[in-house]
């Protein structure tokens, strides 16, 4: 059966497909899609690399003396930030089905840009789970029970692994795929490959459970490892837990009392339920940090969804529907809309993808993507489509990829404001189906 001049059928899914996808990102509203882009001077092909003053050794000096000199110049001591890049990238395949049934044997312009657009969606959800992770790239955790046959951490028989619900709240929820292929690397992230086996696919998942199965398990694997995206560790894009830390290291330059404009403000509410008291303290440990009110309007606080219903629980500040009359030269206009939860004059936000032991205060504009190349769908030979050549020699199918380079980051984490160890006991702690 012949195939379809390649070039005709990319001309097609162009004009169609493109417009249409540039268009669905820009209207995404998650927390990954609302980060401003960097600017081009910030950045360069070997790393973005952002200044930083660390250090001020300013002097001043009281006198009464009116003839008496001037103190010694401060000497502001600057050091070079480095935020590494990152590659992301999906393969879309589509086999010969894709051609419509006729004598034309045409290109089905429709399924085609079914299977681009979901891959795009599945990037995006993926990169915005990651906007609250630590750069590691976890998805999941293996359970604290026994490793072995009839296993109820790893049952190796089965080769079901029971995720831990306790070290990493979302179960098996991050692992989104039949056919998704994982490692498993220690809690210090030494690879799994006992037996030679390192990669391991995905054939089911029960996220009621909190389980999922694959095909076959390195013979080394242990409770409480951590399960990553095969050959994927340690490359996902830098989180709000990366950047919102006041401990360890920041873009290579160390944290804590010798470099204290690194600091977060970070504060544990040890297992408490949320409440706007608490709310109130650590907007109280940023204003203390920042030496004055931060602004309203200029800041959001974000939460899952769980601890706004916990917060509501309490009894605070809860806005409904709000109808707007305005007038038009044609007449009365009507505007209803959802404000959504305030607390204190502060706009809230819900995102699923956040931990739902965590309240995170987050100022408007503080992160940035740095991107050499936005995600987009590749065309460097015309097109989004290649033809791809089947295991019997016949081009039977066809084939686009979709990647992006990029990483995200604030110009300094001064800002940055985290709370965490939340109670979420009575609500769903992120392992819906």
């Amino acid at each position: 059966m012949a195939v379809q001049n390649i070039a005709a059928v990319n001309a097609a899914i162009k004009e169609i497909l493109i417009p249409v996808l540039e268009d669905a990102n820009e209207k995404r509203a998650d927390t990954f899609s609302t980060i401003d882009e960097g600017t081009p001077e910030e950045i360069n092909a070997r790393g973005t690399f952002l200044s930083i003053m660390t250090l001020d050794h300013a002097i001043e000096r009281t006198t009464t003396n009116e003839g008496g000199a001037f103190p010694t110049a401060s000497a502001p001591s600057y050091v070079k930030a480095t935020l590494p890049h990152i590659t992301v990238e999906r393969t879309v395949g589509m086999t010969g089905a894709v051609k419509r049934n006729n004598k034309a044997n045409q290109i089905n312009v429709n399924v085609v840009k079914k299977n681009f657009t979901n891959a795009m969606d599945k990037i995006y959800k993926s990169m915005n789970r990651f906007m609250f992770g630590d750069g590691s790239g976890e998805l999941a955790r293996v359970g604290a029970g026994s490793v072995g046959a009839g296993g109820t951490g790893v049952d190796t028989t089965t080769k079901i692994i029971t995720c831990n619900g306790t070290t990493n709240l979302f179960g098996s929820r991050f692992v989104a795929d039949i056919g998704q292929t994982l490692e498993a690397r220690s809690t210090a992230g030494v690879l799994r490959n006992g037996g030679g086996l390192t990669k391991m696919t995905v054939t089911a998942v029960d996220r009621e459970n909190k389980k999922f199965t694959v095909d076959q398990l390195p013979t080394d694997i242990a409770a409480n490892d951590v399960i990553y995206n095969f050959d994927s560790y340690g490359t996902a894009p830098y989180g709000f837990d990366y950047h919102f830390a006041k401990t360890g290291t920041w873009l290579n330059l160390t944290r804590g009392s010798s470099n204290i404009g690194l600091n977060s403000v970070r504060r544990s509410l040890g297992g408490e339920k949320l409440t706007g008291g608490a709310l109130d303290q650590l907007l109280g440990d940023m204003k203390f940090k920042l030496g004055g009110e931060p602004s309203k309007d200029g800041i959001e606080i974000i939460w899952a969804p769980t601890q706004c219903n916990s917060y509501k629980d309490e009894g605070y500040e809860l806005k409904q529907f709000v109808m707007t009359v305005g007038q038009t030269g044609r007449g009365a206009n009507i505007d209803m809309s959802f404000s959504g939860v305030t607390h204190s004059g502060i706009k809230t936000r819900e995102d699923v993808d956040c931990q739902i032991n965590r309240v995170i205060v987050n100022h408007k504009g503080l992160l940035k993507k740095f991107q050499l190349q936005k995600i987009q769908i590749i065309q460097d030979d015309g097109g989004p489509l290649r033809l791809q050549t089947g295991s019997d020699g016949y081009v039977d199918a066809y084939v686009g990829f979709i990647q992006g380079v990029f990483n995200v980051a604030p110009e300094t984490p001064w800002m940055g404001a985290m709370m965490t160890d939340l109670a979420y006991d009575g609500y769903s702690n992120g392992s819906i189906a």
